[in-house]
C-alpha cells in the first residue's frame, strides 16, 4: 500500500510540473543566469532548466557576472545569497546600475537569512530556500519573466 501511495504521489508531482511547464509560453526565449559560489548548486540547475527549454548561463562570482553583463541577454537572475566576493544586495545594486531592472530570485542558504533578504533594496522577485523545490522554482521564474513579483510567497 505504501509503495502505491508513493508512486501516486510522485506521479502527481510529475503531472503538476508538466502542467506548469506546458503553461510557460516564453521559456524558449528566456535565459536564466545563475550566480552561486557553490559549483554543485550551479551545476544542478543546468539539466533542470535546460530540460524545459531555458538557456542557462552560470558564474561562480559576482565579479564574473558583472564583467559579462554587457554581453548577456538575461531574463532572470538566480542569485545565491552568499557569494565569495559580494553579498546579494550589493551585487543586485551593481546589476541594476548597469542594466535596467533585471528580476532576481534569491537563493537563501537558511531561514535565518530571510529577514535580511526580505528588506533588500532593490527587492528580489522571489526568495527561495536551498535546496530549491522545483515547482517553486518554475513558478518563481515564470512570474519573474511575466513581471508578476508576488514577493516572498515561495519561502
Amino acid at each position: 500500500m505504501a509503495v502505491s501511495q508513493t508512486i501516486c504521489s510522485c506521479r502527481s508531482v510529475y503531472e503538476r510540473i508538466t502542467e506548469l511547464i506546458a503553461g510557460m509560453s516564453d521559456q524558449q526565449e528566456a535565459t536564466i543566469v545563475i550566480v552561486d559560489g557553490d559549483a554543485a548548486v550551479r551545476d544542478s540547475f543546468f539539466p533542470l532548466l535546460e530540460g524545459v527549454g531555458y538557456s542557462v548561463c552560470a558564474f561562480p562570482t559576482g565579479a564574473e557576472l558583472l564583467a559579462a553583463l554587457p554581453e548577456l541577454d538575461l531574463s532572470v537572475l538566480l542569485l545565491g545569497s552568499q557569494l565569495p566576493d559580494f553579498n546579494a544586495q550589493h551585487l543586485l545594486k551593481h546589476v541594476h546600475e548597469l542594466r535596467a531592472h533585471v528580476p532576481a530570485i534569491i537563493l537563501a542558504n537558511h531561514r535565518l537569512e530571510l529577514p535580511r533578504l526580505e528588506d533588500m533594496v532593490p527587492s528580489p522577485a522571489a526568495l527561495l530556500l536551498k535546496p530549491v523545490d522545483e515547482m517553486q522554482l518554475f513558478s518563481a521564474i515564470e512570474r519573474a519573466i511575466e513581471g508578476d513579483y508576488g514577493l516572498f510567497n515561495d519561502v
